[in-house]
Parts: C-alpha cells; structure tokens; sequence
C-alpha cells in the first residue's frame, strides 16, 4: 500500500491486530472494497489464533458485522464477506472479493453458510460471480470465484445474478512460478469486462433471478463417460497434474524442493525424502512408457481404455490399482458421446436373467408359508440355528414332559397353563429337537416352566 502511495494513516492497529476480532474503521464506510481473503483458513478452534473465536460469537449474538450467520469453524471467508459488506458505503458501495469455491458450495441448506448466502441474496447485494482459470496462484492451483457486490445495482441488474465463465481465458507462463502456470492476458481482461459489462446471455454468461439461488438445493449425478486418448496433449497434461506433482502419496514437487535443500535431515524426514525420490522415478517411469506408446486411437469405451493402460503400465514398480485409475481419470476427459461406465453390479443385473426360486414349480401350502414365517420370526429373535436334516422325532408330550426328571413339574391350573405358554426360558432346542435335550426353565419357581 506504501509503494503505490497510499497514505499510512490507512494502516491501523498494532502487531497483533486481527479483522476478526477488531474493526479498526468503526464508524467509516468505504466506497470501493478490494479484498482477497485466506482460504480454509479457521476462525474458530485449536488452529484459530486465542480469542479469535470468542470474540466473533460475540459480535455475532450483539447483532454486529456477523449477525447475519457463522460458517463452519474451518473456513473464515465469509465472515471477511461480511466484514466487508459492513464497510460499504450504504448509497454506492461496491466490492470485489477473490475466493475459492467453499463460499459457494459449502454447507447444507441449513447451514450458516447457507444463511449468509440467503441474506446476501435477499438484499440483492450479489451482482455477479466470475469463476477464473486455475493455476492462477503461486501456492495453490485451486478454481478461484470473483464476487461482485454492490449495494446499488442498476435498474436492469436489480434481482438477479451474472455469472460469468472465464475459465478459457488465460495464456500460459514462459516458465512456471511454483504452481502458477498461467496468467489471464490483457486480451482476456478486456473480454471479461465486456461480458460484465454488457450483461447479455450469451455461451460465457448467464443470467437467473435471485430466487432461482434460494431455499433450494440441487443433487446434480451424472453418468461416468469418458473419451480416453494417448496423445501429447493428455501426457502433458498428466506430466503438469497435481496427481504427479503435488500428490503427498507419490510425488510432492515443492516439498522435495524443501527436503532436498535440508541438510540434515531427521529421520522422518529422510524417510519421506526417500518415498519422493521412489515417487520422482515412478512418474518419470510411466511418463517414459506413455511417450513411447503415444498414438491418436481414441476410447470411447473408459473401461477399455483403463485395461489398455493396465496392460502398459500394469508392471511398473510402484504400481497399484488405486494409482492405475488416478492416472486413467487425468488421462481421461469427459465427453457425453462415449460410453456410459456401468458399475459390476449393473452389469450382472444385465447380462443375466432374471433369477427364480427353485421351487416355484410347487404350490406353497399355507403350513410352508406358516413355518417360513416363524423360521424368519425365530431368527430375528434368536439368531440363527441349525436346519440340518435329520431323522425326526415325535414331539414330546404333556406326559413325557412331567415325567422327565430333568424338567419342573407342571401345575395344571389355569394360571400355570398361561405361564407356561409365556414363558421363552424354556425353549425347544433346534439344533437337537428331542425331548431329552430340552432346556429346564432356569426362573421355574417364578413362572413354573
């Protein structure tokens, strides 16, 4: 801010000073916002600087710049989206405000988050949302969002939302700066501003009323079709991925950068500098057989596709089942005319006839379907027993039952007769259904049998 001659009067606070927990401007309103807040960044719990929390909970339940909802303890973005809504100038304040898609798409519809985004609607402070290319960033190569506030929209804007797709415009970087690798180009900006501008639909712009946004939420499941081809284009697309470049479980490029420049190295560290030296040769590995296999066959079929690629790189030390299909996805594009991927399950249910029960030939007596019906009772109640054939037996009798001498004596009074017949401590053992192997009542005083 200095070197572009801001005035330092501007800078308030003390080394200590949090957003979150002070407003160093109380009582100004600002005409132009311009605010990039950290992502993920948590404002509340262990990881939260002290205080943090209890101060925006404060501030929240007084009805300050966080009345409106708190968001999940994770992620302070919006919270800073409030903080800056608060700051605008109430006649012609505007803002823009550079996220990442956890303001847009996180939390249920009851959720804090979704409360924040209800008001925002509701006041129609929302102009326009412009979704950026990736790879934009120097630590990170995440999508990022443009929010576009405004407490005075022009008559024609009023109600409604822009969205803007920008993804397509940018051009790459001579040489790459972490994991930037692109940049959006003068031609780009111009075309953005024309789109925002012009406010017109057209395939980069949308436009939907605000309540097209509101109280509702969508479960979007598409089908799995994917054209895969090994061209130069996919290789060097899988060559610059974050799966072979930032992947904790194969290859970190910026963390090897760091361990390789550590000297010493603990032993934890020299163990995790020797998984990305074995992680630096599995990629160079599958990167060399990729390249020599290189041609323009198309499969529009992913599961030949991801056979095909088994049996090139099925052998290569390190390889495994979960790495295979992480490389066939970013080899992979999506392409609605190829083939939809079916799960084993579909398949089978497709492929074979439909299964019938062996006894359907033979007409079900009401005492089957009587006996199924307590074998499945009995089952639930009890577990599981043994329905092995054996020769059967006579089932005891009243009489056999009192002269045995391992069961109580039965009363043959009314009251014992119910007893009885409530009575499941006493039950005929399944596995061996014969009168000498039935259980006595443990409680026969209390029930008698």
């Amino acid at each position: 801010m200095l070197i572009k001659g801001q005035d330092v009067k501007n800078i308030m606070g003390d080394e200590e000073a949090n957003t979150l927990k002070t407003d160093c401007f109380p009582d100004q309103k600002m005409r132009l916002v311009i605010m990039n807040p950290p992502f993920g960044t948590p404002w509340g719990g262990k990881d939260a600087p002290e205080g943090q929390e209890k101060k925006v909970r404060e501030e929240n339940k007084k009805g300050g710049r966080f009345e409106h909802g708190l968001p999940g303890t994770g992620d302070a973005q919006l919270l800073f989206m409030q903080h800056a809504i608060n700051k605008l100038d109430e006649k012609n304040g505007r803002a823009a405000i550079i996220t990442n898609g956890s303001p847009l798409f996180s939390g249920g519809t009851t959720s804090g988050e979704s409360q924040i985004r209800r008001w925002m609607l509701e006041e129609d402070l929302i102009e326009a949302i412009i979704a950026l290319p990736t790879q934009l960033f120097y630590n990170t190569d995440i999508g990022i969002y443009i929010f576009i506030l405004s407490r005075n929209k022009r008559p024609d804007r009023r109600g409604k939302v822009q969205l803007i797709n920008a993804l397509d415009m940018w051009k790459p970087l001579r040489k790459s700066l972490g994991k930037k690798r692109r940049e959006i180009d003068r031609d780009s900006m111009v075309k953005i501003t024309e789109l925002y501008s012009n406010f017109e639909e057209n395939q980069y712009c949308k436009i939907f009323p605000n309540e097209e946004f509101m109280y509702k939420e969508y479960a979007v499941y598409q089908p799995l079709q994917r054209r895969g081809v090994l061209d130069a284009e996919s290789i060097e697309r899988l060559r610059t991925s974050s799966y072979f470049t930032s992947n904790s479980s194969i290859f970190n490029e910026t963390d090897f950068e760091q361990l390789k420049e550590m000297n010493p190295r603990s032993a934890a560290d020299e163990k995790k500098y020797q998984k990305y030296l074995a992680g630096q040769q599995f990629v160079a590995d599958v990167l060399t057989i990729l390249e020599a296999n290189r041609s323009d066959q198309v499969f529009m079929d992913y599961g030949e596709f991801e056979k095909y690629l088994k049996s090139l790189l099925g052998k290569v030390e390190g390889m495994s089942a979960s790495r295979l299909i992480g490389i066939a996805m970013v080899l992979a594009v999506m392409d609605k005319t190829a083939w939809c991927r079916k799960t084993a399950k579909a398949k089978k249910s497709r492929t074979l006839p439909p299964r019938t029960p062996r006894s359907s030939s033979l007409p079900r007596s009401r005492r089957n379907i009587l006996r199924r019906k307590y074998i499945r009772m009995y089952l639930t109640l009890f577990g599981p027993m043994n329905l092995t054939r054996r020769k059967r037996k006579a089932p005891p009798t009243r009489k056999n039952w009192a002269q045995s001498s391992r069961l109580p004596d039965f009363s043959t009074s009314t009251r014992s007769r119910k007893r009885r017949m409530i009575c499941w401590h006493s039950l005929w053992n399944w596995k061996n259904p014969s009168p000498k192997k039935l259980r006595p009542c443990r409680k026969a005083r209390e029930c008698n049998g």
